[in-house]
């Protein structure tokens, strides 16, 4: 079973969503945050935002960019899971 098809689906109580629907709702919800774009891209580890010439100089990874992105996002998460 996967985790489309069964057991999340099950806990959020419907079934008209996808995986993707997830991962657009982080990046729009960073983005609100005030995370930029950039470090969006790689926190959803999109490999192909950069192209041609640029793409074989522009190697950063952001990874405190994308620390701070994930500590934002999942205190976002807990003040709104918090009754």
């Amino acid at each position: 079973m996967n985790i489309e098809g069964g057991i999340l689906k099950k806990l959020v109580g419907f079934n008209d969503w996808r995986l993707h629907d997830l991962r657009r709702s982080v990046a729009s919800g960073m983005q609100r945050l005030g995370v930029k774009p950039e470090v969006i891209d790689k926190c959803l580890n999109h490999s192909d935002v950069v192209k041609g010439v640029a793409a074989v100089y522009l190697r950063e990874q952001y990874l405190p960019e994308r620390r701070t992105a994930y500590d934002l996002w999942g205190a976002h998460i807990a003040k709104l899971a918090t009754p």
